[in-house]
């Protein structure tokens, strides 16, 4: 077994968890509840919170098979990827859109974690 990757697998299921249930009480309830979005802008949202759910559930799958199960370590390299790409855009639009305060968005310092874990594990 693989401590690094099974370690960075844990962490991916931890953001996952996260998104589900804190994702879900502070922004898809409130989402659906909004009254001044139409439908399609509101459900297409809907629809894009529900693809981060199955993309983090991926890494994490990606992650725990080669931790447990060995290769193909392509897929640790892919799981790797979706955490960098989350991570790094995490943090481009935090800067480019000024957010303040840094806490309401924690995804990027998650996905970090993910992407710290796995890179020892990797090489």
């Amino acid at each position: 077994m693989n401590f690094w990757l099974w370690a960075s697998a844990a962490a991916a299921f931890f953001t996952l968890l996260i998104h589900l249930i804190l994702g879900g009480r502070e922004i898809a309830r409130p989402l659906l509840a909004a009254r001044v979005l139409a439908d399609v802008p509101k459900y297409t949202m809907y629809y894009c919170w529900h693809l981060v759910s199955l993309m983090i559930f991926a890494m994490a799958a990606m992650l725990a098979h080669v931790a447990f199960w060995g290769g193909p370590v392509e897929l640790a390299w892919a799981g790797l990827a979706l955490a960098a790409g989350s991570m790094a855009w995490s943090f481009v639009m935090i800067a480019a859109l000024r957010l303040r305060p840094l806490w309401h968005y924690p995804q990027g310092w998650l996905f970090a974690l993910v992407v710290a874990l796995a890179l020892p594990g990797l090489w």
